[in-house]
């Protein structure tokens, strides 16, 4: 039997997905590694070299130069000796692509993607094939968050694909108590989608996370600009805040949105914390977890506000749905769990 060595890269390693997941997967397969940009240095004038790039007016694939100096990602691969390369979101923006596979073609690992964005390149059809030629087709298998996304790859047939949804951690920070001061929470970027329903809301005390949100402060109504927290909270500081919160909203974005998919990370860190979950309703949701039972679901600019008001007000109604939700989560959707589903599906025996 082959003797495996898995190397996780991050290619999103701003966010602790990454980190998350690769304690998950060595707790489960010993021989697991871990390298991310933080390891490596940036190519010299990397930024400066980029915004020059974009003021020529270069298409997105020129002006995406690879980050790091691949020697030395070269030379830590090289030394890991791996034979499976798992990439977590992207690779196109660390490495050039040739690079990558001629290394791949000397140590003969297998190299893996798990997509993590591959909805956000929805804007355009142009912009969507860009990201399949630089991206997808530099890989032996690609795991989608997304079973849109899935589907899709299935039907082109170039690069086989599955569908491995997002997990959490188990947190275990809880401390005493927390009291329920906050009735409504949202964390993310802003979008036109998401600032029309978060308007709606008018009677219940709200909390909007993201430092971007400042920078659209002018247009957000007055009656909400008060409950924006101008700041990025990853980690303890944004589980702590959902912890206060009654109710965790779920707006998933236009391009996620408009293909009826993309279960996002959210979703499962909102279960993981034992918190009411209200997210878009579409079927791959659906698919994973009961509405009106495990979570709750709005499909409307009315349903959103209405559903926001109902639950803020009747605690046991919430409460029964998020023991519920969180009992779907343990038994399903820990990082743990999906670790087993990525190794069952590698064919690696743990």
């Amino acid at each position: 039997m082959k003797q495996h060595r898995i190397l996780l890269i991050d290619g999103i390693s701003r966010w602790p997905m990454g980190i998350e997941f690769y304690q998950a997967l060595k707790g489960v397969f010993s021989e697991t590694y871990y390298l991310s940009q933080k390891n490596f240095d940036r190519k010299y004038l990397y930024n400066i070299r980029r915004m020059f790039s974009k003021m020529r007016g270069d298409k997105p694939k020129e002006y995406v130069h690879p980050k790091l100096i691949f020697s030395q990602l070269k030379e830590k691969i090289t030394e890991i000796r791996p034979t499976i390369v798992v990439v977590l979101g992207f690779s196109h923006h660390l490495v050039h692509q040739e690079h990558l596979k001629a290394l791949k073609e000397k140590l003969g690992f297998q190299l893996i993607l798990w997509d993590t964005d591959s909805a956000n390149y929805g804007q355009s059809v142009e912009l969507f094939e860009d990201y399949i030629q630089r991206e997808f087709m530099r890989y032996d298998k690609i795991f989608s968050f997304s079973s849109a996304i899935t589907r899709y790859m299935k039907q082109i047939d170039l690069v086989p694909c599955e569908h491995l949804p997002f997990g959490a951690i188990i947190y275990n920070k809880l401390g005493p108590s927390l009291e329920k001061n906050i009735d409504v929470c949202f964390s993310g970027l802003p979008n036109v989608r998401r600032l029309f329903l978060l308007s709606g809301i008018e009677r219940e005390n709200l909390c909007i996370i993201g430092k971007k949100w400042e920078r659209i402060r002018k247009i957000i109504p007055d009656k909400i600009k008060n409950s924006c927290l101008y700041k990025d909270c990853l980690g303890d500081e944004l589980y702590q805040t959902m912890l206060r919160s009654k109710i965790i909203v779920n707006i998933t974005n236009a391009y996620f949105y408009g293909i009826d998919s993309g279960v996002n990370l959210r979703v499962f860190e909102a279960l993981a914390l034992k918190c009411f979950l209200l997210t878009d309703d579409y079927p791959e949701v659906r698919h994973l977890f009961e509405p009106g039972k495990e979570i709750e679901t709005y499909s409307s600019y009315e349903e959103f506000i209405d559903k926001a008001s109902f639950y803020s007000k009747n605690d046991d109604a919430r409460n029964k749905i998020a023991a519920a939700g969180y009992e779907k989560f343990i038994n399903n959707y820990t990082w743990g769990h999906q670790a087993k589903k990525m190794l069952g599906l590698l064919g690696v025996a743990y």
